[in-house]
């Protein structure tokens, strides 16, 4: 279950509001992503009804076939995945796939407009489609300039007033999924930069004279925790320009480059998210997915204490780590009431990426894999935070 990096511009977004809307009825021919919420029933089979979230890498986890890539298929092909699948241990199948949310389905817009922030497309949106839920412009169209990113070094200068005019024209050019819209006045335009990503106030900044790179840093909020801060970069002209940030904010190390690095006006200073990541799951005070810090290794006595510790029903006798390897998953039982009572180190293993360390509830016999997705899968439902 790695989790691979997306689009820079969908890291982004988790930095940027989302806004209460209807969910939106999915289009037949919708092609599902991460993060999307779907139903699943077997109505000829009683126990295997599933509503999931589809993982970061794509793949979803269900009773009597194990894991299936979900991503890049309709609900009608995967809903006949399952059943190919379940008919090698089932009679009479009939499998029923509904998208519940289209997560996946997201842009995003800031700048200029009464009501910024991460939208839900319904079906094949435009570019006006986008600023109408946006609440449109805060003033004339001449009085702005706009600019489409996509994907990681695609800057598309956009013509806010022409799309207005004639929304058929192709001014009013079509999106795709984690499209961002940059909308910035005209008339400060040669003085504006966007700070994005793992900051406290990802925006717009008008930049002053002998600015610094970390006086910019500093106006658009700080890094925040899940700053990855070794993989910012500058987008000028369509160009990557990397930024190590690391040594100079975390380590203290003068580093002359980007002491003396200069920010430019259009520039688009972005620090992503962390990538890695870990899950402490079932009986603990607060479940949830942890970053892992850049360069740094996370015990599982560490990781339980930011998930707050054990639960007061907690078997910690029979606590294990779900880890992912090659495709295949395995469980590593774990005593960690030995490790807690006993100072027994032997159990206390380094987390790696997309480990889930999973305490199972007591008077249960032990920690089995289906206990352990069903947990995981309720809490990504109700939309569970990273978690410190």
């Amino acid at each position: 279950m790695r989790r691979l990096m997306a689009a820079w511009a969908l890291l982004l977004v988790a930095s940027l509001p989302v806004l209460a809307q209807e969910t939106p009825e999915a289009d037949p021919e919708y092609i599902l992503g991460p993060d999307d919420v779907i139903e699943i029933a077997v109505p000829s089979h009683s126990g295997l009804e599933r509503t999931v979230n589809i993982m970061p890498d794509g793949r979803i986890t269900f009773p009597r076939v194990g894991e299936v890539i979900a991503s890049g298929k309709t609900a009608h092909q995967l809903a006949t995945e399952l059943k190919t699948e379940l008919e090698k241990t089932l009679n009479n199948v009939t499998v029923l796939v509904l998208v519940r949310e289209m997560r996946a389905n997201r842009v995003s817009i800031i700048g200029g407009v009464r009501s910024g922030g991460v939208f839900f497309m319904r079906g094949a949106w435009k570019l006006m489609d986008l600023l109408a839920a946006a609440g449109g412009l805060g003033g004339r169209p001449s009085a702005f300039t706009a600019r489409l990113i996509r994907g990681k070094t695609e800057v598309i200068n956009l013509d806010l007033a022409s799309a207005l005019a004639d929304p058929k024209s192709p001014a009013n050019i079509s999106l795709q999924r984690n499209d961002m819209v940059l909308v910035d006045p005209i008339e400060r335009s040669e003085l504006l930069i966007n700070v994005l990503g793992q900051v406290g106030r990802p925006g717009t900044i008008e930049i002053q004279e002998n600015m610094s790179l970390l006086d910019i840093i500093s106006t658009a909020g700080n890094p925040t925790d899940r700053a990855g801060l070794s993989r910012a970069y500058v987008l000028r002209n369509g160009k990557e320009i990397p930024l190590n940030l690391r040594p100079l904010l975390i380590e203290g190390k003068h580093d002359a480059y980007i002491e003396g690095f200069k920010i430019q006006a259009g520039d688009i200073l972005y620090i992503p998210e962390i990538e890695e990541q870990y899950a402490v799951m079932g009986m603990v005070a607060k479940p949830g997915y942890f970053p892992i810090p850049e360069k740094k290794k996370v015990t599982v006595l560490e990781a339980l204490g930011r998930a707050g510790g054990q639960g007061q029903n907690a078997d910690l006798r029979q606590a294990g780590i779900i880890r992912s390897r090659s495709g295949k998953t395995e469980m590593i039982k774990l005593d960690l009431n030995a490790l807690l009572k006993k100072s027994n180190m032997v159990y206390n293993l380094t987390m790696e990426p997309e480990d889930i360390l999973f305490i199972p509830e007591r008077g249960k016999r032990g920690i089995t894999m289906g206990e352990a997705f069903q947990s995981i899968y309720m809490w990504r439902y109700i939309g569970l935070p990273f978690l410190w």
